[in-house]
């Protein structure tokens, strides 16, 4: 993320950086990768993540959570719900989430982080 200190990962904010004061980015992209030798036998996932503001995340192309965003349709342009705020910015959110998304091989975890509006001081992301 950006704007709170800290991060292992420093992403743009958008034209104003390094101030990051207008016209940021509204949405930021995440991917990892991960292998499952066996899908067949996980019967539970749980995916805790932080965001501020919102989220919307992807198992293998499929979406299992969205948090804090607005009904569909939804674009890059999209922006959260509510702004969050105090420690709602540090505060993790628990899913559970379908193990029928798997697949034995390489999997791909996408999260896509949208500001509650272009003039947001930050943006946070762990999961």
């Amino acid at each position: 993320g950006y704007g709170v200190g800290g991060e292992a990962t420093v992403v743009n904010c958008g034209p104003s950086a390094p101030t990051c004061n207008a016209g940021n980015f509204i949405t930021s992209y995440f991917r990892k990768t991960f292998t499952v030798s066996d899908a067949g036998s996980i019967a539970a996932l749980e995916l805790k993540i932080l965001r501020d503001d919102g989220a919307l995340v992807y198992l293998n192309g499929t979406q299992v959570v969205s948090t804090n965003m607005p009904a569909a349709p939804i674009s890059h342009t999209t922006p959260a719900s509510t702004a969050v705020s105090g420690s709602g910015e540090t505060a993790f959110n628990t899913f559970a989430i379908a193990p029928a998304g798997l697949v034995n091989g390489t999997n791909v975890l996408a999260v896509e982080v949208h500001q509650s509006g272009a003039t947001s001081s930050d943006v946070s992301f762990n999961a």
